[in-house]
């Protein structure tokens, strides 16, 4: 059974996303999360479009993340 508030996205990770020492950087990591937000809500009709005609948007006001190893 598909639930619909799992979303699943492979994104290939490019030399411009990683630093020196070929790591993923932290805002990087944060702009590959909000990409992948968008299209979830996207995917689900619920994004820009749908909150704009109601004049309604939303804001990340705050994150929790426990980060073990970057890729």
């Amino acid at each position: 059974m598909d639930f619909p508030y799992v979303y699943e996205n492979s994104i290939r990770i490019s030399s411009y996303h990683v630093d020196c020492d070929e790591v993923l950087s932290l805002p990087m990591l944060f702009c590959l999360c909000q990409d992948t937000a968008l299209n979830h809500v996207t995917d689900l009709d619920i994004g820009w479009r749908f909150l704009s005609a109601r004049n309604l948007f939303w804001a990340l006001s705050k994150m929790h993340v426990r980060v073990e190893r970057l890729p």
